[in-house]
């Protein structure tokens, strides 16, 4: 979960919209990341490399602060383990073409006050009704819509205190 500022200095986090492609997680809404590698040092490293490898952005600009808990995903059988981080200047994006049809970067202001409603997605060939997030006309659903629900109590709970 990468967040930066903009030219007008309003923090923005990033979101991905995926390729379409035969798999589960087609056509889906996402944060960057994506499975270890063998060289991988550890899951923040991996993070790291996945958001280099998806968005372009080097390493070395993000700055971790912290991360959420993970999250199984049973349709692909993965556990995620989301970090928190933010660049210091707005990132030039170098999207992946074989991975990322979108970027998209909502406002953090946005993002805190989301509700949560329900949409209807293809789930496995079936329509299915889930609960969601409409982020920048978007739907945000599953493990995704999970991580941001958990950064939105976090961030309401510290600036609330």
């Amino acid at each position: 979960m990468l967040f930066y500022p903009d030219n007008n200095n309003e923090t923005r986090m990033i979101l991905i919209l995926r390729n379409k492609y035969t798999g589960v997680h087609s056509n889906q809404i996402s944060l960057p990341g994506g499975k270890i590698g063998k060289e991988d040092e550890n899951l923040q490293f991996t993070a790291l490399r996945e958001t280099h490898e998806e968005i372009g952005i080097k390493p070395s600009l993000i700055n971790i602060v912290g991360k959420l808990s993970s999250v199984y995903i049973p349709p692909s059988n993965f556990n995620v383990q989301p970090y928190v981080g933010y660049c210091k200047k707005n990132p030039v994006f170098k999207p992946d073409s074989k991975e990322v049809s979108l970027i998209i970067t909502p406002f953090l202001k946005d993002l805190i006050k989301l509700k949560i409603t329900l949409s209807k997605v293809s789930v496995d060939g079936l329509i299915k009704e889930v609960p969601s997030y409409l982020v920048n006309n978007h739907i945000l659903w599953g493990a995704t819509a999970m991580m941001v629900y958990e950064f939105i109590e976090v961030y309401n709970d510290m600036s609330n205190s």
